[in-house]
Protein backbone atom coordinates (compact mmCIF):
# COMPACT_ATOMS: atom_id res chain seq x y z
CA UNK A 1 0.00 0.00 0.00
CA UNK A 2 1.70 3.37 -0.89
CA UNK A 3 1.45 6.40 1.33
CA UNK A 4 -0.68 8.35 -1.19
CA UNK A 5 -3.06 5.62 -0.31
CA UNK A 6 -2.56 5.32 3.30
CA UNK A 7 -2.79 9.05 3.06
CA UNK A 8 -6.43 9.17 1.13
CA UNK A 9 -7.64 6.75 3.94
CA UNK A 10 -6.59 8.38 6.72
CA UNK A 11 -8.38 11.46 5.21
CA UNK A 12 -11.51 9.58 4.49
CA UNK A 13 -12.04 8.30 7.55
CA UNK A 14 -11.53 11.38 9.53
CA UNK A 15 -13.78 13.54 7.77
CA UNK A 16 -16.24 10.04 8.17
CA UNK A 17 -15.97 10.31 12.22
CA UNK A 18 -16.39 14.56 12.07
CA UNK A 19 -19.64 13.63 10.41
CA UNK A 20 -20.58 10.94 13.03
CA UNK A 21 -19.49 13.36 15.59
CA UNK A 22 -21.39 16.45 14.35
CA UNK A 23 -24.92 15.32 14.10
CA UNK A 24 -25.10 14.31 18.06
CA UNK A 25 -23.96 17.39 18.70
CA UNK A 26 -26.65 19.23 16.49
CA UNK A 27 -29.09 17.10 17.66
CA UNK A 28 -28.22 18.24 21.26
CA UNK A 29 -27.84 21.56 20.76
CA UNK A 30 -31.66 21.93 18.86
CA UNK A 31 -32.87 19.82 22.12
CA UNK A 32 -31.16 22.15 25.07
CA UNK A 33 -32.52 25.54 22.49
CA UNK A 34 -36.05 23.79 22.63
CA UNK A 35 -35.97 23.28 26.37
CA UNK A 36 -34.79 26.60 26.97
CA UNK A 37 -37.85 28.53 24.77
CA UNK A 38 -40.66 29.34 27.35
CA UNK A 39 -44.08 26.87 27.01
CA UNK A 40 -47.35 28.10 27.93
CA UNK A 41 -48.54 26.76 31.21
CA UNK A 42 -45.52 26.04 32.50
CA UNK A 43 -43.71 27.38 35.40
CA UNK A 44 -42.42 30.71 34.93
CA UNK A 45 -44.42 31.69 31.98
CA UNK A 46 -47.15 33.54 32.06
CA UNK A 47 -48.70 36.59 30.69
CA UNK A 48 -47.64 39.99 31.64
CA UNK A 49 -50.41 42.38 32.93
CA UNK A 50 -50.66 45.85 33.74
CA UNK A 51 -53.52 47.10 36.31
CA UNK A 52 -53.51 51.43 36.94
CA UNK A 53 -52.34 51.96 40.64
CA UNK A 54 -55.63 52.62 41.96
CA UNK A 55 -57.52 49.60 41.22
CA UNK A 56 -59.39 51.60 38.42
CA UNK A 57 -60.03 50.97 34.76
CA UNK A 58 -59.80 47.31 33.18
CA UNK A 59 -56.24 45.07 33.17
CA UNK A 60 -54.47 45.48 29.77
CA UNK A 61 -52.12 42.89 28.51
CA UNK A 62 -48.57 43.78 28.10
CA UNK A 63 -46.80 41.05 27.04
CA UNK A 64 -48.39 37.43 26.01
CA UNK A 65 -46.09 34.44 27.09
CA UNK A 66 -43.94 36.51 29.13
CA UNK A 67 -41.43 34.25 31.16
CA UNK A 68 -40.01 35.14 34.41
CA UNK A 69 -36.92 33.48 36.05
CA UNK A 70 -38.84 33.22 39.54
CA UNK A 71 -42.07 32.16 39.60
CA UNK A 72 -44.21 34.74 41.90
Amino acid sequence: MTPKRRLLILATAVLLLAGLGIGPVLHAASRAYKKNQPQAGAVGTTDLWSVPADGAGTPRLLIPGASSPAPL
